[in-house]
């Protein structure tokens, strides 16, 4: 029967005396028009296009993809993954395989293509599948990838404060900073939707103290007047966000 295009189906009934009257049949005929089944390829690792994964420098993260059975293959040079542009090597430099096939992460009649993506770079990253054989079939996910180590500017870009600030890596107008404190009126940058508090000490080694209740942003800067502020002695702040 083909895959695609006409097919007809014969059928022929026996009679009880077929045996031995042989032309005694009934025949049953019908055309149909057949049709392959969709092959398909979604990536299901990471999840979700704009997602975060928090992986350190030396992780190592498997980057999964379902197809469907009909493509029937097991040969690892069908697929190609490529991350921002560069193709991802099949093997490691001791000639063991990053791609291979199998695992039971995909829903039935649905097989799993994986690639060990190791030491994945922070930023955002737009991962491909694509399978090239009988047909030619894609898949796309873009993830920002932080690490957890590195917790501000000083550590290197991006870090996982980001997250929680809702920041932009890329446009350090966004970044959590304090802009100014004059007069005892602080002012910092902020995301609206954010939920902030201001901290306050007059002595580091005492550490610090809320002086503000919680304060919810409307827009891209936030102020808040500290009313026990004096000409006084120095006065340290330090914004609080909560995720």
């Amino acid at each position: 029967m083909p895959s695609n295009g006409s097919a007809t189906v014969t059928v022929k009934l026996s009679e009880i005396t077929t045996q031995v009257l042989t032309n005694r049949v009934t025949i049953l005929t019908n055309k149909f028009t057949t049709v392959a089944p969709n092959a398909s390829l979604q990536i299901s690792s990471p999840p979700a296009d704009g997602m975060a994964l928090l992986l350190g420098s030396n992780s190592v993260y498997t980057v999964q993809a379902c197809f469907t059975a009909n493509l029937d293959t097991n040969d690892i040079e069908n697929f190609t993954v490529t991350i921002n542009g560069v193709p991802q090597p099949r093997w490691d430099a001791d000639f063991e395989p990053l791609y291979y096939v199998g695992g039971s992460v995909c829903e039935p009649a649905m097989r799993t293509f994986n690639y060990t993506w190791i030491a994945p770079s922070p930023g955002s990253n737009v991962i491909n599948v694509t399978f090239d054989g009988a047909q030619f079939l894609s898949a796309q996910r873009t993830v920002l990838v932080f690490d957890p180590a590195s917790s501000s500017s000083s550590y290197g870009l991006p870090g996982y404060d980001f997250i929680i600030a809702g920041s932009n890596p890329a446009n350090p107008a966004t970044w959590l900073e304090i802009n100014s404190t004059s007069q005892g009126l602080i002012s910092w940058n902020s995301v609206p939707g954010r939920s902030y508090q201001v901290l306050e000490s007059g002595n580091l080694g005492q550490g610090f103290q809320p002086v503000s209740p919680i304060i919810n942003a409307t827009a891209s800067n936030s102020l808040f007047f500290d009313s026990y502020y004096t000409n006084g002695p120095d006065r340290f702040y330090l914004i609080q966000v909560f995720p």
